[in-house]
């Protein structure tokens, strides 16, 4: 009876055999990994276009700029990792779907019912493709949209830090590859032959909303902000669009009228910080620039801002001709979307489906204002939001119902993060890569 008393007192003050803590950590290391590869946060920045997915199209766009082989594979390694996060992250979390939802199911519904009619019955063909039109909507917006929203309560601060972080250190890499092409189309419209200037300029301004919000927060951030700021100015700069100029402006805006206390007076100081380091060291071939850019709005002389005036024209229009259920998805005198993706709705759903975008809407600003007004905010709930806003108002200026990743992908995680199912809270020792467990 006593050597068996012994080997249990042993075991009990050494701990378990010999391999049993090896296989311990190495089953803490598979987790930290999963947790790492299959988190929300990093899903959301790989997912959301202006964040993620132009980071790693810069690297494409330099050393495979042929063919589209390299943007097919970035985006099935981010859906691919976003079920991942689904799959691990969302299993206490479903249903998918809840009622708040039901007004972005029901359009989404309507929407698609339109799109098939017009390119099977009336037979239209869509730019570029009728199959890459229905793709992008299924698996870059509607499916990535509810996945995300699934996996959205346990959208954490300090993930999505780092998400943003490591995001904006690939987007400054990919630019810095890139740079003698940025140069040379710098004098008209920086751009790359796989980003357009108003996706560049989109992701640079998503990460200067990143540094408005997060440069006070900790020492590291202000000095992140005080080295990569420059670099995205110039990128907005001589990018020249004006649209993300606008959306940008009133997105901060929004936030500065709907913080509170000292979060207002903070983002205040920050901004007059800016604007005076702007006025004393940088060039005024810079300021020049952007109000040329914005002096070129004018539906007489600029050739742009004319064409979007005739697809308005067109697109309201059509709606006034079938006004209770619209009849195409498409403008018929460009043969494309009237780039405003409210007047596209009327148009192409009429009244009937577009209630149901504008209560949809309704509950994603119900929802960035409440986050932003909160007592605790979260970082990460602030940004979704005014991602969402910027978005909101971007879409009505360029941009396609079927492509807007963004606006659909923000809105639906704000609605989930607001009224959908709380996240549990983590059990003791469970993996987490942003606060990986201590050894014992």
């Amino acid at each position: 009876m006593s050597a068996p008393a012994g080997r249990g007192l042993a075991h009990k003050r050494f701990g378990a055999p010999h391999g049993t803590p090896r296989r311990a950590d190495r089953q803490t290391y598979v987790g930290r990994l999963v947790g790492l590869i299959a988190n929300p946060s990093i899903a959301f920045a790989l997912m959301t276009p202006n964040i993620g997915f132009y980071a790693c199209m810069t690297y494409v766009n330099a050393f495979a700029p042929d063919g589209s082989l390299g943007s097919i594979v970035i985006r099935a390694g981010s859906l691919a990792l976003l079920l991942l996060a689904w799959i691990v992250s969302a299993r206490s979390l479903r249903p998918v779907l809840h009622r708040h939802l039901i007004p972005f199911a029901l359009f989404v519904a309507v929407y698609l019912y339109r799109l098939l009619e017009n390119m099977w019955h009336l037979g239209l063909e869509m730019y570029p493709s009728n199959a890459y039109v229905l793709s992008i909507f299924l698996l870059a917006v509607v499916g990535p949209a509810l996945l995300l929203g699934a996996c959205a309560p346990k959208i954490r601060d300090e993930d999505m830090t780092f998400a943003l972080t490591g995001f904006l250190v690939l987007f400054l890499i990919g630019v810095a590859l890139n740079l003698d092409a940025l140069v040379q189309t710098a004098q008209s419209r920086m751009l790359l032959d796989k980003i357009n200037p108003i996706a560049l300029a989109y992701t640079a301004s998503s990460f200067l909303l990143y540094y408005m919000l997060s440069f006070a927060r900790s020492k590291r951030a202000a000095v992140e902000a005080l080295v990569c700021v420059p670099a995205l100015l110039l990128v907005v700069v001589f990018a020249r669009s004006r649209g993300m100029l606008i959306s940008t402006a009133l997105t901060i805006f929004f936030y500065v009228m709907a913080s509170r206390g000292t979060r207002r007076l903070w983002t205040a100081f920050g901004l007059g910080l800016l604007a005076v380091a702007a006025g004393l060291w940088a060039d005024p071939i810079y300021l020049d620039t952007v109000v040329e850019s914005l002096n070129r709005i004018d539906t007489k002389t600029d050739a742009s801002t004319m064409a979007r005036v005739m697809t308005f024209n067109g697109a309201w229009n059509q709606f006034v001709r079938d006004p209770v259920f619209g009849r195409h998805a498409i403008e018929l005198q460009a043969q494309f979307y009237p780039h405003n993706i409210y007047l596209e709705s009327l148009m192409a759903v009429g009244l009937f489906g577009s209630w149901f975008l504008a209560l949809h809407v309704w509950f994603a600003m119900r929802a960035a204002v409440g986050f932003v007004r909160e007592r605790e905010p979260s970082f990460a709930r602030i940004f979704i939001s005014l991602l969402f806003v910027r978005d909101a108002v971007g879409s009505g200026i360029s941009g396609g119902l079927w492509g807007a990743s963004g606006f659909w992908i923000t809105s639906v995680v704000l609605i989930a993060l607001r009224y959908g199912p709380k996240a549990k809270a983590p059990r003791p020792g469970a993996p987490h890569f942003a606060r990986p467990a201590a050894r014992r």
